[in-house]
């Protein structure tokens, strides 16, 4: 059984140090994390070149790997990998947790991080929301999902309710 928690909000919310501290947590308690990161900054991600598989990528492969020292890197176009089919590399991998760092559109279940009053009205935008973090005293509640200002709170709460998170493709 492989878990999906998507965790979205806008840039320098928060979303990259709370995912960090809670694979750390999970990985404590004996799961396997992996995850995955949506590049919304605009143009193509960072990655790592070889001249060989820059060569491949640029004769039309969709999917290229480098392996060397205990590491492998996949270089993929999206319209030739997309995220569902990554989650599953991850599922046949067994890996139990798997972190979708933004993505806002896709519909996972959420954990949503506002940085103050004025990121509120992403949560009428978003779907499948099952917790948010708020760096702001203003958010009390939200429907009936966990609100927290505490990131370990927020961590230890959700890691006790991984149900909600079971990925339904499989």
């Amino acid at each position: 059984m492989m878990y999906v928690i998507q965790v979205v909000g806008y840039k320098n919310s928060g979303k990259t140090t709370l995912v960090s501290k809670w694979i750390k947590y999970l990985q404590a308690k004996g799961l396997s994390t992996s995850t995955i990161k949506h590049h919304g900054h605009g143009g193509k991600p960072d990655t790592i070149k070889t001249k060989d598989t820059e060569k491949h990528m640029e004769a039309g492969a969709g999917l290229t790997s480098v392996l060397g020292e205990k590491e492998v890197f996949l270089n993929a176009r999206l319209d030739q990998l997309p995220v569902e089919n990554i989650l599953d590399i991850y599922y046949y991998l067994s890996i139990d947790v798997v972190f979708i760092e933004g993505f806002k559109s896709y519909p996972f279940p959420k954990v949503v991080m506002l940085r103050d009053e004025n990121d509120f009205g992403l949560l009428n935008t978003l779907e499948n929301i099952q917790a948010v973090y708020t760096m702001s005293k203003f958010c009390q509640s939200y429907d009936d999902v966990f609100v927290t200002q505490c990131k370990m709170e927020l961590i230890t709460e959700i890691s006790d309710r991984l149900d909600f998170f079971q990925d339904q493709r499989n």
